[in-house]
C-alpha cells in the first residue's frame, strides 16, 4: 500500500499575530509565586487601588492641568476653586484617604511578612530554658 498524499491547499494560512507582551505578562502573572511577598501583594492587591489612582491623576491632569492635579492629590490646593465639579474632589478624596491606606496597607504588609517569619514559642518553653540558665549559672559560680 502507498502512503497517502496530503492535498495541496491553495488558500495560505492565517498570518500569526506577534503575541509578545501578552505573553509576557501571563508568564510573569504565573511565576508571580516566586516573587518575594511584599512584589507580590503589590501586584495582587496593590494594583486594584494604585491603578484607578494613576487613572484619575492622568484623567484629572489632562483635564485641569499637571499642577492642579498635583496639587490636589497631595492636598495643597482646595478642590471648590477647580471649574469642573466632579474631578477636584475625587482626586482630593483620594489623596486624603484613598493614597494613605493604601500607603499603610503595603508597610502593614511588610512589617507582617518580616515578622510572621519568627516562630512563636510556648512560654512553659522559655521559662524552663530560663531555669536552666540560672541553675547553670548558679553550678558555675557556686552559688544557691
Amino acid at each position: 500500500m502507498a502512503p497517502k498524499e496530503r492535498p495541496i491547499v491553495s488558500h495560505p494560512s492565517p498570518p500569526r499575530r506577534h503575541k509578545v507582551i501578552p505573553r509576557k505578562v501571563h508568564s510573569i502573572y504565573r511565576s508571580r509565586g516566586q516573587l518575594p511577598p511584599l512584589i507580590r501583594w503589590m501586584i495582587c492587591w496593590g494594583s486594584w487601588v494604585f491603578l484607578p489612582t494613576f487613572v484619575l491623576f492622568m484623567i484629572s491632569a489632562f483635564v485641569m492641568g499637571w499642577r492642579k492635579s498635583y496639587l490636589l492629590l497631595v492636598g495643597g490646593a482646595d478642590p471648590s476653586t477647580a471649574r469642573t465639579p466632579f474631578l477636584p474632589w475625587a482626586l482630593s478624596f483620594t489623596g486624603w484617604v484613598i493614597v494613605p491606606t493604601a500607603i499603610a496597607a503595603v508597610v502593614g504588609y511588610a512589617v507582617f511578612s518580616r515578622v510572621g517569619g519568627y516562630r512563636t514559642r510556648p512560654v512553659s518553653d522559655v521559662q524552663k530554658q530560663l531555669q536552666d540558665r540560672a541553675a547553670e549559672a548558679r553550678r558555675k559560680y557556686g552559688r544557691n
